[in-house]
C-alpha cells in the first residue's frame, strides 16, 4: 500500500528511506481503507534487525523529503521542497528524556537547516562521508548539469528561495477585515 523509496545506509545496522506512510509499522495493512497512503513523502530510519517498527525522522504534511545520505552517526542530508523549490537539506536526528521512572525514556526528534538555496531544483544527491564530496545533480537551461561541492562548501547551512506557490500558501488566509485587499 505504501511507497518506500530512495533506501540508502545510515549507520552499520539501519537504513534511511522516503515513505508515503501514516503509520511507523511495517507490517502489511489488512485493508486499504484503514491505511489511506500521505499524499507526501516523509523520511524514516529502520534497523536491520527486523524490528517491525521504522522511526519517523521528518513530518511534512505540504513537502517531500528524498534521497536521503549519511553525513554521520546521527547527520544525514536529503532533498526537501518545503521552501516550494527542490534544495537539499540537513536533518539533526537528536533526543530529550521524556521521563524517568525505572527507566530514562527518551523522546527522539529531528532538527532540518537548508543547505542549499537554488532558484532550480536539486533532482539528485550523492555524499561521499570519506572525501566530504556532494554532488548535486540539477536541471537548468534545458540540460542537468553536476555541481560538486567539496570540504565546508558541501555542509554550510544556507537559506532557500521560497517558490510563488510556498509564499501563497503560507500567507494568512484575507478576513473580511481585510476589504482593500480582496480583487472584485
Amino acid at each position: 500500500i505504501f511507497d518506500d523509496r530512495y533506501p540508502s545506509f545510515w549507520n552499520d545496522d539501519q537504513i534511511i528511506f522516503s515513505s508515503n506512510r501514516t503509520t511507523d509499522s511495517l507490517f502489511k495493512a489488512k485493508k486499504y481503507l484503514e491505511n489511506i497512503p500521505a499524499l507526501h513523502f516523509d523520511l524514516f530510519s529502520v534497523g536491520l534487525n527486523k524490528d517491525p517498527m521504522a522511526q519517523r525522522l521528518t513530518n511534512t504534511p505540504l513537502s517531500d523529503e528524498t534521497h536521503a545520505q549519511k553525513f554521520s552517526n546521527n547527520q544525514f542530508t536529503y532533498i526537501s521542497d518545503e521552501s516550494g523549490i527542490k534544495n537539499r537539506y540537513r536533518g539533526f536526528l537528536d533526543s530529550t528524556i521524556l521521563s524517568i521512572d525505572t527507566a530514562i525514556n527518551y523522546r527522539y526528534f529531528t532538527k532540518s537547516e537548508p543547505l542549499s538555496g537554488y532558484a532550480r531544483g536539486v533532482q539528485n544527491l550523492d555524499f561521499l562521508p570519506s572525501q566530504n564530496m556532494l554532488l548535486e545533480q540539477i536541471f537548468y537551461n534545458g540540460v542537468d548539469r553536476f555541481i560538486l561541492k567539496e570540504g565546508d562548501e558541501a555542509t554550510q547551512a544556507f537559506e532557500p528561495f521560497s517558490s510563488n506557490y510556498r509564499q501563497l500558501i503560507e500567507q494568512p488566509p484575507l478576513t473580511i477585515d481585510q476589504p482593500e485587499k480582496i480583487v472584485k
